[in-house]
């Protein structure tokens, strides 16, 4: 696959193992460290990323619990810069870029129901219990927020699995055009990645159900499907966020499909309920269904 280039992906959470809770340093006025160079880091990898990486997440406390949530998947890298596509009950909801540093990990949420968010450092590897940063502070967001190190060697339990030698990394946000403050707390498995996302304000549990990375072909077959699914009036294909590699004259004729698609919500004005975009909806599984299965004989077969 094609590398390309780009400019500069959680929210946090809370840990309970087994319903108790895992204690966390509270913060101190003083616990803001003089800035000095971040070590040298050559420990776990706390945030994998790499190219077809998938995070899929399910709601276990909130409005939504007992549903997925939403998960987020690896596109494409260039050097230490990665881009990620975020999506909310399997519809496209936005673009978070990742750049990593010596054991540190930056964000970008380029698209978001709540804030834009910009160079925010959400990890930093290096650091020891307590440690704590300040983050973000740009005006277009509505809150300043700062991170800690709440716990290290931790063990975490959820629904779908257990972990160990965890971090927990706790965010305070001042709430800037309204009163309060939102306590988010992310927690953070070797090798895995964010598994846990607890957020105080809205009283709402995220549990990682599924890690895995795609290959090229699955890949290629989640993208297509994920664009018919975000199909709308106002949504419209772009097929320049993947890079479709040696899958792009093979899939040609679907994205073509995919665009007729498009039309036809364009011009009836119907949603997803519509008879004639429903027949071209089965059609376009039909046929991305039996490119992901070519390939999957194939591979068998070699």
């Amino acid at each position: 696959m094609k590398v390309m280039v780009f400019v500069i992906p959680l929210a946090a959470v809370a840990l309970m193992c087994g319903g108790e809770a895992i204690e966390t340093v509270e913060e101190q006025p003083d616990a803001s460290p003089v800035e000095t160079a971040a070590p040298t880091y050559a420990g776990p990898d706390y945030y994998p990323l790499e190219v077809g990486a998938r995070w899929v997440f399910h709601s276990t406390k909130g409005y939504n619990a007992g549903k997925e949530s939403y998960s987020y998947t690896v596109v494409e890298r260039s050097d230490d810069s990665y881009r990620a596509i975020a999506t909310n009950e399997c519809r496209y909801a936005g673009m978070r870029f990742y750049v990593r540093e010596n054991g540190r990990v930056y964000l970008d949420v380029l698209a978001s129901s709540i804030h834009t968010a910009r160079g925010m450092l959400i990890l930093d590897m290096t650091r020891e219990k307590g440690y704590r940063w300040d983050g973000l502070t740009e005006e277009e967001t509505d809150q300043i927020p700062s991170y800690t190190i709440g716990e290290k060697g931790a063990h975490a339990a959820t629904g779908f699995d257990e972990y160990d030698n965890c971090i927990v990394v706790e965010q305070h946000a001042r709430l800037v055009r309204r009163e309060g403050e939102w306590i988010m707390r992310t927690v953070y498995a070797p090798d895995v990645g964010p598994v846990i996302l607890e957020d105080e304000h809205y009283e709402r549990r995220e549990e990682l159900s599924s890690y895995w990375v795609l290959t090229e072909v699955e890949l290629v077959a989640w993208f297509l499907e994920l664009t018919l699914n975000s199909l709308s009036p106002s949504f419209r294909p772009d097929y320049s966020v993947l890079d479709f590699g040696e899958c792009e004259e093979e899939t040609a004729p679907i994205r073509e499909v995919i665009e007729e698609a498009a039309l036809i919500l364009e011009e009836e004005d119907y949603f997803t309920t519509s008879p004639t975009f429903t027949a071209k909806r089965d059609e376009i599984l039909s046929m991305i269904e039996e490119f992901r299965a070519t390939h999957t004989a194939e591979e068998s077969h070699n």
